[in-house]
């Protein structure tokens, strides 16, 4: 065949059949897959151990003079996987250059249970440690193992000793591993729109009221005296995918459970040297955010978590509320820094920040422990009290370590919740807080972690619900993020029902605007962004007013009114309308309008 052309067999190649067939050995979506993985799972589960996994984050600490990270930057909460290695022992050998310490292991894992373990890729960087062990290993290499029948199942991970492990973790910032338990079967907690109801305890309902609530809320939070009784008269929630939850703290003991409970709980309360108890209001009775005062609880003593369990409705019949009904349990208050809405002026009772931020990771883990497993938990304390802090303010980078995402890992939180409170006023100051809470938001569904937020305003207050609506939709991701607008305390009957809360907005056509996710930036700016279901959201976020563009002139602007309490017999006057845009419409100084396409003929919601 020498000295013939490749073209003269061009007429024999026969095309290649890309159907499938049923002995397809090579189909990556046969279903075998996962039963090979499973098998495999629980091959490494038996003959390996339980090893932690602390993920390298790029933070942007990056020097282009010597190519290379400045600093390291390690998640310092790890999650807890299987893994299969053969432990070798610690060498110190004496070379030219003095001790050296070699002990360089290789971690095999499930390629398929690791990755969802981590929500990404096992990558260089990455610190392994032995459950077993106190040594601490950075992967300095990870290789997919042999392909066998359908796919490729384990990963290798090459890792050397990490001497430095003391910089990496500095104190309080590397949980024990008894406070870590794992978790099989766990599912991210997927955000989505509806009615998000608070209901009081203590309120009365009509039938026709708790019929409207069980077929129109998408979520219920139930306040933290709640029987099991009370629960299941709004239960199980008629609407798909529908979520019950039970609102608990564990860090502080309101005025009204002192009353409740006797001076026994007094011995839970943390006390400074003159035996006053640390407060959110002077003297601790004066009225906060909260409705009512709250008191530091021992939140660290182990004593105080379990009487605090116990007082849940049903946890003495039901002791880790696996019939209990519910979906989740709210934690409030899990901030990660020692906020001053308790301490005030008498200081830190744990003495240093590092010290408060351990005491609550391990509370929260002590409660995941009790808690049945189909149970989530979302905590309150992505953002807690920012305001207070000016100088986390100006570089919000700096309050990664102090900031509850960190909580939102399978071994502890299902989800995080931000309570955003905004002064709606044309002070440059106050939008401080506007701009670190969206990149707040942001950052949370960045990492793939499902974002609870929740939006303080009164039913009279139209502008400033609008205003929260709009600012929150600038960053939106469906599925990772939740709206809700809500009144300051819990309220009896009659419930509001803020009808922009239920509101679809569809897919967003944009990305979020690149300026919130710039740390410094503070620049004058006008924001807009568009969603498949017709709606645009308009953020003036300048000085001086806007003339809304002539490109939106044949939109319509959404309009809410003030009557939106669920009355006695289960209706509600709440509703959207919407109104034409004037010829020269503007928008004034830090304020937003929402806009619809005028070729949606209805404006689009979910019940």
């Amino acid at each position: 065949m020498a000295g013939r052309k490749i073209s003269e067999f061009n007429h024999n190649i026969v095309p290649a059949d890309d159907t499938d067939g049923s002995l397809n050995l090579f189909d990556l979506n046969n279903p075998d897959i996962n039963l090979f993985n499973a098998i495999d799972d629980e091959l490494i589960k038996v003959s390996g151990s339980k090893v932690l996994v602390y993920t390298f984050e790029h933070d942007g600490d990056y020097d282009e003079l010597f190519d290379e990270k400045r600093s390291k930057a390690i998640n310092p909460f790890p999650k807890v996987v299987w893994g299969h290695y053969a432990p070798r022992a610690l060498e110190e050998n004496l070379t030219e250059f003095g001790i050296e310490i070699t002990n360089d292991q290789m971690f095999t894992f499930n390629k398929a249970y690791l990755e969802a373990a981590l929500q990404r890729p096992l990558r260089a960087g990455d610190i392994i440690k032995p459950a077993f062990q106190n040594l601490f290993y950075e992967v300095f290499e990870v290789q997919e193992d042999n392909f066998a029948a359908y796919g490729v199942f384990h990963l290798i991970a090459s890792a050397k000793v990490l001497r430095e492990a003391p910089e990496v973790f500095p104190e309080g910032h590397a949980p024990e591993m008894s406070v870590m338990p794992e978790l099989r079967g766990y599912e991210p907690y997927s955000a989505s729109q509806g009615y998000r109801l608070k209901l009081d305890d203590r309120a009365v309902w009509t039938a026709a009221q708790k019929a409207w609530i069980k077929g129109n809320a998408r979520s219920i939070l139930f306040t933290r005296n709640s029987s099991k009784e009370r629960r299941d008269d709004f239960g199980p929630l008629t609407l798909e995918n529908g979520k019950r939850g039970l609102y608990v703290s564990f860090t502080t003991i309101s005025n009204s459970e002192r009353e409740q409970y006797g001076a026994g709980i007094d011995q839970f309360l943390a006390k400074d040297s003159s035996g006053n108890p640390y407060s959110n209001g002077t003297g601790g009775e004066s009225t906060s955010l909260l409705g009512e005062a709250e008191h530091l609880a021992r939140f660290w003593d182990e004593d105080w978590l379990e009487a605090r369990w116990n007082l849940i409705p049903g946890t003495r019949l039901d002791s880790t509320l696996k019939d209990s009904g519910l979906d989740y349990i709210y934690m409030d208050l899990c901030n990660l820094y020692p906020g001053s809405h308790y301490i005030g002026s008498k200081g830190n009772p744990l003495d240093t920040s590092g010290a408060w931020r351990e005491a609550m990771v391990k509370s929260v883990a002590w409660v995941r422990t009790k808690l049945d497993g189909s149970i989530g938990i979302v905590v309150n304390g992505i953002r807690q009290h920012v305001d207070e802090h000016a100088d986390y303010l100006a570089d919000y980078t700096k309050f990664y370590n102090v900031d509850g995402t960190d909580l939102i890992v399978p071994e502890l939180a299902n989800a995080g919740a931000i309570k955003t409170d905004i002064t709606w006023v044309a002070v440059s100051a106050n939008f401080k807080k506007w701009i670190y809470t969206l990149r707040t938001i942001l950052r949370s569904a960045k990492e793939n972690k499902a974002c609870y937020t929740a939006w303080t305003a009164e039913a009279t207050a139209v502008a400033d619900r609008l205003n929260n609506w709009v600012s929150y939709s600038l960053v939106h991701q469906v599925g990772l993020t939740e709206f809700g607008n809500e009144v300051q305390d819990t309220s009896p009957t009659p419930l509001p029902l803020f009808p922009e809360n239920k509101v679809d907005l569809g897919k967003p056509l944009q990305s979020p605007d690149a300026f919130f996710g710039t740390k410094d930036s503070t620049s004058e700016k006008v924001f807009t962004r568009d969603f498949s279901n017709g709606y645009t959201a308009f953020f003036n976020f300048t000085e001086s007013a806007v003339t809304i563009p002539s490109k939106y002139s044949s939109y319509k602007k959404v309009v809410l009114n003030t009557d939106i309490v669920l009355n006695n017999d289960g209706t509600c006057n709440g509703t959207l309308t919407w109104s034409s845009l004037s010829g020269s419409e503007s928008i004034a100084a830090f304020q937003g309008i929402m806009l619809k396409r005028n070729d949606f003929e209805t404006i689009k919601s979910i019940p």
